[in-house]
Protein backbone atom coordinates (compact mmCIF):
# COMPACT_ATOMS: atom_id res chain seq x y z
CA UNK A 1 0.00 0.00 0.00
CA UNK A 2 1.17 3.28 -1.01
CA UNK A 3 1.51 5.80 2.06
CA UNK A 4 -0.09 9.38 1.01
CA UNK A 5 1.30 12.33 3.36
CA UNK A 6 -1.71 13.53 5.46
CA UNK A 7 -2.70 17.40 4.91
CA UNK A 8 -0.40 19.98 6.62
CA UNK A 9 -0.73 20.82 10.13
CA UNK A 10 -3.44 23.90 10.45
CA UNK A 11 -1.67 25.65 13.55
CA UNK A 12 1.95 27.22 11.85
CA UNK A 13 1.80 31.20 12.03
CA UNK A 14 23.64 17.79 26.61
CA UNK A 15 25.05 15.90 24.81
CA UNK A 16 24.65 13.71 21.60
CA UNK A 17 23.45 9.86 21.57
CA UNK A 18 23.91 7.58 18.99
CA UNK A 19 21.33 4.64 20.75
CA UNK A 20 19.80 5.89 23.56
CA UNK A 21 17.05 4.71 26.07
CA UNK A 22 15.33 6.75 28.45
CA UNK A 23 13.03 6.13 31.22
CA UNK A 24 10.40 8.95 31.68
CA UNK A 25 8.61 9.77 34.94
CA UNK A 26 5.07 11.23 34.88
CA UNK A 27 3.35 13.54 37.11
CA UNK A 28 2.80 11.08 39.63
CA UNK A 29 6.94 10.17 39.94
CA UNK A 30 5.94 6.84 37.85
CA UNK A 31 8.30 5.26 35.30
CA UNK A 32 5.80 4.90 32.14
CA UNK A 33 8.15 4.96 29.07
CA UNK A 34 11.53 3.26 27.68
CA UNK A 35 11.67 5.60 24.65
CA UNK A 36 14.72 4.85 22.34
CA UNK A 37 16.04 6.78 20.29
CA UNK A 38 19.08 6.77 17.28
CA UNK A 39 21.06 9.13 16.28
CA UNK A 40 23.67 9.33 12.86
CA UNK A 41 25.52 11.94 11.25
CA UNK A 42 27.81 11.12 7.96
CA UNK A 43 29.31 13.33 6.09
CA UNK A 44 29.97 12.86 2.55
CA UNK A 45 33.60 15.15 2.27
CA UNK A 46 36.10 16.01 4.83
CA UNK A 47 34.23 18.57 6.64
CA UNK A 48 30.67 17.52 7.88
CA UNK A 49 28.09 20.68 7.59
CA UNK A 50 25.06 19.09 9.24
CA UNK A 51 24.37 17.93 13.14
CA UNK A 52 22.36 16.40 15.26
CA UNK A 53 21.70 16.32 19.25
CA UNK A 54 19.29 14.66 21.69
CA UNK A 55 18.69 16.58 24.91
CA UNK A 56 17.35 15.39 28.13
CA UNK A 57 15.47 17.32 30.10
CA UNK A 58 13.18 16.83 33.24
CA UNK A 59 10.42 17.26 31.46
CA UNK A 60 10.87 15.53 27.81
CA UNK A 61 13.66 15.31 25.15
CA UNK A 62 14.67 17.59 23.01
CA UNK A 63 15.54 16.58 19.62
CA UNK A 64 18.07 19.30 17.30
CA UNK A 65 18.99 18.97 13.76
CA UNK A 66 20.75 21.37 11.60
CA UNK A 67 22.21 21.45 8.03
CA UNK A 68 25.01 24.53 7.69
CA UNK A 69 24.64 25.82 4.04
CA UNK A 70 27.47 25.37 2.04
CA UNK A 71 29.34 27.76 -0.08
CA UNK A 72 29.23 30.67 2.33
CA UNK A 73 31.71 29.77 4.71
CA UNK A 74 31.36 28.81 8.05
CA UNK A 75 27.94 26.55 7.75
CA UNK A 76 29.47 23.81 10.00
CA UNK A 77 29.93 26.45 12.97
CA UNK A 78 26.50 28.02 13.01
CA UNK A 79 25.14 24.48 12.88
CA UNK A 80 27.09 23.81 15.88
CA UNK A 81 25.76 26.83 17.71
CA UNK A 82 22.24 26.03 17.37
CA UNK A 83 23.05 22.83 18.74
CA UNK A 84 25.28 24.95 22.01
CA UNK A 85 22.56 27.40 22.38
CA UNK A 86 19.99 24.56 23.34
CA UNK A 87 22.48 22.49 25.34
CA UNK A 88 22.71 25.61 27.47
CA UNK A 89 19.42 26.39 27.48
CA UNK A 90 16.80 23.65 27.83
CA UNK A 91 13.55 24.35 27.65
CA UNK A 92 11.10 24.42 30.61
CA UNK A 93 7.74 22.53 31.11
CA UNK A 94 6.29 25.28 30.69
CA UNK A 95 7.79 26.55 27.77
CA UNK A 96 7.28 22.71 26.31
CA UNK A 97 3.42 23.50 26.36
CA UNK A 98 3.72 26.78 24.55
CA UNK A 99 3.14 27.06 20.97
CA UNK A 100 5.69 29.34 19.57
CA UNK A 101 8.54 28.87 21.82
CA UNK A 102 10.88 27.52 19.58
CA UNK A 103 9.89 29.58 16.91
CA UNK A 104 10.95 32.81 19.33
CA UNK A 105 13.98 31.25 19.92
CA UNK A 106 14.89 30.30 16.43
CA UNK A 107 14.11 34.60 15.88
CA UNK A 108 16.88 34.70 18.74
CA UNK A 109 19.70 32.83 17.24
CA UNK A 110 19.41 34.26 14.14
CA UNK A 111 20.44 37.54 15.59
CA UNK A 112 22.89 36.11 17.05
CA UNK A 113 24.59 34.15 14.15
CA UNK A 114 24.01 36.85 11.71
CA UNK A 115 26.07 39.35 14.13
CA UNK A 116 29.07 36.76 15.13
CA UNK A 117 31.47 36.72 12.33
CA UNK A 118 32.63 33.00 12.89
CA UNK A 119 29.24 32.01 12.08
CA UNK A 120 27.13 31.44 8.71
CA UNK A 121 24.20 29.82 8.11
CA UNK A 122 22.11 26.93 8.68
CA UNK A 123 18.81 25.07 8.46
CA UNK A 124 17.41 24.03 11.71
CA UNK A 125 14.70 21.98 13.58
CA UNK A 126 13.82 22.21 17.10
CA UNK A 127 11.57 20.22 18.88
CA UNK A 128 10.35 18.79 21.93
CA UNK A 129 8.90 15.69 22.69
CA UNK A 130 6.91 15.06 26.18
CA UNK A 131 3.61 15.20 28.14
CA UNK A 132 1.95 13.19 24.65
CA UNK A 133 3.03 16.64 22.78
CA UNK A 134 5.44 17.02 19.84
CA UNK A 135 6.03 20.77 19.85
CA UNK A 136 8.70 23.01 17.58
CA UNK A 137 9.62 25.28 15.11
CA UNK A 138 11.92 25.05 11.76
CA UNK A 139 13.47 26.95 9.04
CA UNK A 140 15.49 25.80 5.96
CA UNK A 141 15.02 22.24 4.18
CA UNK A 142 15.64 19.95 7.02
CA UNK A 143 12.17 18.37 8.02
CA UNK A 144 10.52 16.45 10.71
CA UNK A 145 8.20 13.47 10.30
CA UNK A 146 5.66 11.45 12.30
CA UNK A 147 4.88 8.13 10.70
CA UNK A 148 2.09 6.33 11.53
CA UNK A 149 0.74 3.14 10.15
CA UNK A 150 -1.71 5.38 8.17
CA UNK A 151 0.66 7.24 6.68
CA UNK A 152 2.70 10.18 7.57
CA UNK A 153 2.57 14.19 8.61
CA UNK A 154 5.56 16.41 7.89
CA UNK A 155 5.27 18.29 10.68
CA UNK A 156 7.38 21.05 9.32
CA UNK A 157 5.26 21.31 5.91
CA UNK A 158 4.54 24.83 6.38
CA UNK A 159 7.87 26.12 7.32
CA UNK A 160 10.20 28.81 5.00
CA UNK A 161 13.04 27.67 3.06
CA UNK A 162 14.71 30.62 2.62
CA UNK A 163 16.37 32.73 4.54
CA UNK A 164 17.85 30.70 7.10
CA UNK A 165 19.47 31.10 10.08
CA UNK A 166 22.25 33.53 10.43
CA UNK A 167 20.83 35.80 7.66
CA UNK A 168 19.03 38.05 9.99
CA UNK A 169 16.18 37.55 8.23
CA UNK A 170 14.97 34.76 9.27
CA UNK A 171 10.78 33.24 9.11
CA UNK A 172 10.66 30.18 11.76
CA UNK A 173 7.55 28.52 11.94
CA UNK A 174 6.17 26.55 14.42
CA UNK A 175 4.33 23.60 14.80
CA UNK A 176 2.38 21.25 17.29
CA UNK A 177 0.35 18.08 17.76
CA UNK A 178 -0.32 14.78 19.24
CA UNK A 179 2.87 12.39 20.00
CA UNK A 180 0.88 9.49 18.60
CA UNK A 181 2.25 6.04 18.39
CA UNK A 182 4.54 5.89 15.66
CA UNK A 183 8.14 6.83 14.30
CA UNK A 184 9.53 10.54 14.57
CA UNK A 185 11.75 10.93 12.25
CA UNK A 186 14.12 14.65 11.97
CA UNK A 187 16.52 14.83 9.24
CA UNK A 188 18.49 17.24 6.62
CA UNK A 189 17.98 17.11 3.21
CA UNK A 190 20.61 14.78 2.71
CA UNK A 191 17.98 11.98 3.45
CA UNK A 192 14.79 13.64 2.12
CA UNK A 193 16.06 14.99 -1.39
CA UNK A 194 17.41 11.71 -2.14
CA UNK A 195 14.98 9.33 -1.16
CA UNK A 196 11.36 8.26 -2.30
CA UNK A 197 8.54 8.75 1.07
CA UNK A 198 7.44 5.51 1.15
CA UNK A 199 10.88 4.56 0.66
CA UNK A 200 11.70 6.34 4.14
CA UNK A 201 8.58 5.50 5.82
CA UNK A 202 9.48 1.78 5.49
CA UNK A 203 13.10 1.92 6.53
CA UNK A 204 12.32 4.37 9.61
CA UNK A 205 10.11 1.50 10.88
CA UNK A 206 12.14 -1.51 10.14
CA UNK A 207 12.49 -2.84 13.50
CA UNK A 208 14.62 -1.19 16.33
CA UNK A 209 15.45 2.58 15.92
CA UNK A 210 19.19 1.57 15.71
CA UNK A 211 18.70 -0.61 12.48
CA UNK A 212 16.03 1.35 11.05
CA UNK A 213 18.57 4.41 11.53
CA UNK A 214 21.01 2.78 9.22
CA UNK A 215 18.71 1.68 6.68
CA UNK A 216 17.66 5.39 6.03
CA UNK A 217 21.45 6.08 5.70
CA UNK A 218 21.52 2.87 2.87
CA UNK A 219 18.76 4.38 0.90
CA UNK A 220 21.14 7.40 0.09
CA UNK A 221 24.33 5.34 -0.15
CA UNK A 222 25.50 5.53 -3.94
CA UNK A 223 26.92 1.91 -5.19
CA UNK A 224 30.19 3.45 -4.00
CA UNK A 225 29.73 3.45 -0.56
CA UNK A 226 29.71 7.21 -0.73
CA UNK A 227 26.52 9.79 -0.37
CA UNK A 228 25.79 12.61 -2.52
CA UNK A 229 25.44 15.34 0.98
CA UNK A 230 25.89 15.33 4.09
CA UNK A 231 23.04 13.78 6.59
CA UNK A 232 22.10 14.01 9.88
CA UNK A 233 19.13 11.70 11.46
CA UNK A 234 17.71 11.46 14.55
CA UNK A 235 14.93 8.61 14.67
CA UNK A 236 12.70 8.41 17.72
CA UNK A 237 10.19 5.60 18.61
CA UNK A 238 7.33 6.67 20.16
CA UNK A 239 5.36 3.69 20.88
CA UNK A 240 5.36 3.83 24.46
CA UNK A 241 5.07 7.48 24.91
CA UNK A 242 2.93 8.91 27.41
CA UNK A 243 -0.01 10.14 26.65
CA UNK A 244 -0.47 12.46 29.77
CA UNK A 245 -0.85 16.74 28.34
CA UNK A 246 -0.08 19.44 30.21
CA UNK A 247 -2.40 21.46 31.56
CA UNK A 248 -4.24 24.45 29.04
CA UNK A 249 -2.15 27.20 28.82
Amino acid sequence: MTLRPRPALQRTPLRPYYLRRASKTNSRGDSTVNIRIATFVQAAGPQCQDRAAVFETPEGRVIVVADGVGGIGAGAAAAEAVLESIRRHPPSEKALAVFGYAARELLALDDALCADPQCGETTAVVLAVGHGLIAGASVGDSEAWLIEDAGYTVLTASQSRSPVLGSGAAVPRAFRTEAAAGRLLVATDGLFHYAAPDAICAAACSGEPQGAAEALLALVRLPSGAIQDDVAIVLCDLSDEDSEAPPDE
